[in-house]
């Protein structure tokens, strides 16, 4: 498998995002989401998986290759791993079930949670503006190396003679056996948030994921601990709010108030089509 074929495979019709009250106010106020940078989403694994798996693949084939050629282009591409938390891709988490008590635990802090339902198809068009791609997650391992695989494969099967080096500052008057290493990183990186735990597997994940996005466009927020790099993409397109289909308020002693305020802040936010708004009868309770 390719990163390429999870590119291809089709979203469902609706994919929900789980967020707090601040961040139901914040997307429906601003009309905008807040892709996080990788490295700072909650879960620290959220690209040290990929990170492993790469390293893993690419020790077996060091110790396998007999040409010291091939394994310094082998190292090359090991060392680059190193530099993969300089690169800026951005995330935006969506389920498949709108209405999953394990994701209610998560965002109902003291408070109700919503869970925003979102066309896939007026999203795709949105994100595609700010070069954001569809992808399911993985959770099953061999198809997590395989792509890790094939990623590492299509960089040691470019002809390199044919494509200028540059200069190793360890070796003068020598050229790095693979240009450009740092494109491994950058590619690696985006294909990092697509692969989690198989522990997380109900959560049927699907995320928009970024290109490499330049430093100077991102902004940043107060996190619990540090501050989080952010890219800001507006959920509007031609001048329309329409890509919102329906807001599921998360388990509250106070369903019909939270549905009548979540109700205002739709028409004040202007949507342009009236969402769907239910309560969850999921009997989770945390107050």
């Amino acid at each position: 498998m390719r990163l390429e074929d999870l590119k291809n495979q089709a979203p469902p019709e609706k994919l929900y995002h789980y967020t707090s009250q601040e961040g139901v106010i914040g997307i429906l106020s601003k009309k905008e989401f807040w892709a996080s940078k990788i490295h700072y989403m909650n879960d620290s694994r959220e690209y040290a998986l990929a990170l492993d798996l790469a390293k893993q693949d690419l020790t077996q084939r060091i110790g396998k290759e007999s040409s010291k050629k091939e394994r310094e282009r082998i190292e090359v591409l090991r060392e680059e791993i190193n530099s993969i938390e300089l690169v800026n891709i951005c995330v935006c988490s969506f389920s498949v079930d709108g209405n999953k008590l394990s994701q209610w635990r998560g965002y109902t802090s003291g408070g109700a949670g919503f869970s925003i339902g979102f066309s896939s198809e007026e999203l795709s068009l949105i994100a595609e503006k700010y070069e954001f791609e569809f992808f399911p997650c993985v959770y099953d391992e061999d198809v997590q190396r395989a792509l890790v695989g094939e990623l590492i494969e299509d960089l040691l099967a470019t002809d390199f003679n044919t494509i200028p080096g540059y200069v190793d500052r360890s070796r003068p008057r020598t050229m790095r056996v693979l240009p450009m290493g740092g494109d491994f990183a950058k590619r690696l990186a985006r294909l990092a948030p697509l692969l989690k735990d198989s522990s997380f597997k109900d959560e049927e994940e699907w995320r928009l994921v970024s290109s490499y996005i330049n430093h100077k466009k991102l902004k940043h927020r107060p996190g619990s601990s540090m501050i989080i790099p952010y890219f800001p993409f507006q959920l509007e397109r031609d001048g329309m709010f329409s890509c919102i289909k329906e807001i599921i308020i998360g388990p509250t002693p106070h369903p019909d108030l939270s549905k009548y305020s979540i109700s205002t802040l739709l028409g004040a936010s202007e949507v342009s089509e009236s969402p769907k708004v239910r309560a969850s009868k999921i009997p989770f309770r945390h107050w």
